[in-house]
Parts: structure tokens; C-alpha cells; sequence
């Protein structure tokens, strides 16, 4: 779970920062570290870091969205400043829906609010989260220990989305647009 919160972290920067970055790879795709694991003879199973990556390839298409995050931080080694929480909004026309992913860092739950501005969206199709108590948990033993679950803790309030996420978890709402 915790590689989890990295590498969505990791995959929401190509995001942020794709006026720069036009193309980039996953090196470990099947074993040793790897989103998609195997024993010989045996069975194929998902760690918890194939999900943010199997959503955002599929839902992480459009147009980028300017935001502002205010959010608690933490001081780095190095002195810097890093928001507990980090997120992406896109929006994507061709669907008619705006689709944000959002990482929580922190040891505490988070409720975020998200102004649509100029959009008028009309429901929240999808609440996505990843989530587990345990920040070591793989699903190397339990093939199943961390998956997605949906989630009803969100509002939609005009242009305004509500949502609470678990500490320690990865996000997806899909808010589709009128």
C-alpha cells in the first residue's frame, strides 16, 4: 500500500507536468517489485500498484485542469514543504466528465473540496478508493488484500464536489457534466 501512495503520486506528476513530459514508462510489469505478479505453474495476480495505474490509463485522458490546492504539509529533510494531499483534476470532453485523483499521505482521514468552476456537473458516476489499515500490505500472500472499493462519501453541491478520503488511500471520483 504505501509503494501505492508513491507511485500515484509518481503518476499524477506526468500528469501535472504533461505540457513537458509526452511519454513514460512502467519498467516493471510482471515479478520482482512488479503491478502484475506470477508463480510458475501457478497463478496471476494484481499488486496494489496496478490500480491507480489501470484507472488513470483509463480515465486519465483529457484536458488538465488548472487548481489550487490548501492543504496541511510536512517539512522534508531537505526543508521543503509537501502538501499531504495531492491531486489532479481532468477534464474530458469527449466522456462529458471531469475525473480527479487524489492521494492522501496522512495518517488522518481529509474531507477536499472542489470548485467546478464554469462546469455544471449533474452527478458523481464513480467514487474509487484504495485503502488498507496496514501501510506494508501486498497482495503477495492474499492475492486480494488491497483492491478498489467504491465509496458514497461525496457530495455534489452545484459546482461544488465534497469527498471525504481514508487516510493513507488513493482516490478516483468520475463527475459527469451536463
Amino acid at each position: 500500500m504505501e509503494d501505492t501512495l508513491l507511485f500515484s503520486s509518481m503518476l499524477m506528476a506526468f500528469v501535472k507536468f504533461c505540457d513537458r513530459v509526452k511519454i513514460a514508462c512502467q519498467s516493471l510489469l510482471t515479478n520482482i517489485s512488479a503491478a502484475i505478479m506470477t508463480e510458475r505453474g501457478g497463478q496471476a495476480w494484481v499488486q496494489p500498484i496496478y490500480y491507480p495505474f489501470a484507472y488513470m490509463a483509463k480515465y486519465g485522458r483529457g484536458r488538465l485542469l488548472q487548481s489550487v490546492l490548501h492543504a496541511p504539509s510536512y517539512r522534508t529533510a531537505s526543508g521543503s514543504e509537501v502538501p499531504y494531499l495531492d491531486y489532479v483534476v481532468i477534464w474530458n470532453e469527449a466522456q462529458k466528465e471531469v475525473v480527479i485523483f487524489a492521494v492522501n499521505r496522512r495518517p488522518e482521514s481529509a474531507c477536499v473540496t472542489i470548485a467546478l468552476q464554469d462546469f455544471s456537473p449533474t452527478r458523481v458516476l464513480e467514487h474509487v478508493i484504495l485503502h488498507h489499515v496496514d501501510l506494508k500490505m501486498t497482495n503477495l500472500e492474499d492475492h486480494q488484500a488491497v483492491t478498489p472499493s467504491t465509496s458514497e462519501a461525496h457530495n455534489l453541491d452545484g459546482e461544488t464536489v465534497t469527498f471525504d478520503i481514508a487516510p493513507y488511500s488513493w482516490n478516483m471520483l468520475r463527475i459527469e457534466i451536463f
